[in-house]
């Protein structure tokens, strides 16, 4: 990666790993979404990959540009849940009973914040209505900051085979700073426990935080070489105060130049080829045995399965049978009232 590359992608725009783009949603009535999902089920792509969002944080992180809201109290919790129950009862009829699930992903906010039986729940429901392919995802975005050992275990056996640790940094420092809590336990005890399980294990990193340095950045890549994740992930922060104003904090705690954000990415990027991982697009990295690398040798990847998406409409609990992601990925401009930060561990 060059400069000029550098320069020209490093803009505060949708990430290119969401497909469509966020800028590229649109509005999708109940019609037109039954009619797309009805659809697929002649598609030559049979399989199902299933998206479930849940927007809750026990606290928001400063940096944050997710479609996320403080944690609602547990009764609030327990209505969204069963929100996505009806969601996909009334999508089953639509669906062939014969297609099987290839991946079912929970991403959010912080999914592995909520009471873990709703989450396992939602994995039976699915699960009950449809087969799967021999060795299917299934996957979790995790804040490591509220997870104990038995919490590890309970996802695993959940049927959770794909972790996403969101861990930013090692630098508690830089975590305090960006309001962000540390993980709760060594994540190479967290690592033993889900390697043990049979997980695969992604790290996931933002660089161009307040107190980041190119030494001390090269210093917690060289910690996550070292534990020997399937995928790291290396975002640049995305700096939209207009959009997300607790992101102003960061300009008064004081962001690096972008010469300094340059010089974190290329050390970061050679330490991660050297020690073998691949590079997927501009921010991904892979072993060379991880199934999204031999996909994209074999041209394989997206091709054998349909999207769903599942979410709730945070202002009122009703299923909406609507493409998900065209409500959730624009920014929330405020948090809506009922999920003002009224629950804490």
């Amino acid at each position: 990666m060059n400069e000029t590359l550098f320069k020209k992608y490093n803009v505060p725009v949708p990430r290119y790993t969401s497909y469509p783009t966020a800028n590229e949603f649109e509005p999708f009535d109940a019609h037109r979404y039954l009619k797309a999902v009805e659809t697929s089920n002649d598609a030559a792509a049979d399989n199902i990959s299933f998206y479930i969002h849940v927007p809750f944080c026990r606290h928001l992180c400063h940096y944050c540009g997710c479609n996320s809201v403080a944690m609602a109290q547990p009764k609030r919790i327990e209505e969204y849940f069963e929100t996505l129950h009806q969601e996909i009862d009334l999508l089953l009829p639509h669906l062939r009973k014969d297609r099987r699930i290839s991946q079912i992903h929970y991403g959010g906010g912080s999914p592995s914040s909520m009471p873990l039986p709703l989450i396992r729940g939602i994995n039976e429901h699915l699960l009950s209505a449809f087969s799967t392919i021999d060795k299917p995802e299934i996957a979790i975005e995790c804040h490591p900051g509220y997870l104990e050992s038995n919490d590890w275990q309970y996802l695993l056996d959940s049927g959770f085979n794909r972790f996403s640790l969101g861990i930013q940094d090692f630098n508690t420092d830089v975590l305090r700073t960006v309001n962000r809590r540390p993980s709760l336990l060594p994540v190479a005890d967290i690592m033993e426990i889900l390697r043990k399980g049979g997980a695969k294990v992604n790290f996931d990193f933002i660089y161009g935080l307040p107190k980041q340095t190119t030494t001390e950045f090269v210093s917690t890549i060289q910690t996550a070489i070292s534990l020997h994740p399937n995928r790291l992930v290396t975002f640049s922060y995305a700096h939209l105060p207009s959009l997300f104003k607790r992101q102003m904090i960061l300009e008064k705690a004081g962001l690096p130049l972008q010469t300094e954000k340059l010089k974190m990415f290329e050390e970061a990027s050679k330490m991660l080829q050297s020690a073998g991982y691949v590079p997927i697009g501009m921010d991904h990295f892979v072993l060379p045995d991880d199934d999204l690398n031999v996909a994209l040798q074999h041209h394989t990847l997206h091709r054998n399965f349909q999207a769903i998406a599942l979410a709730a409409s945070l202002r009122r609990f009703t299923p909406s049978v609507c493409q998900a992601s065209a409500s959730w990925m624009p920014p929330m401009r405020r948090t809506p009232r009922i999920f003002r930060p009224t629950w804490r561990k």
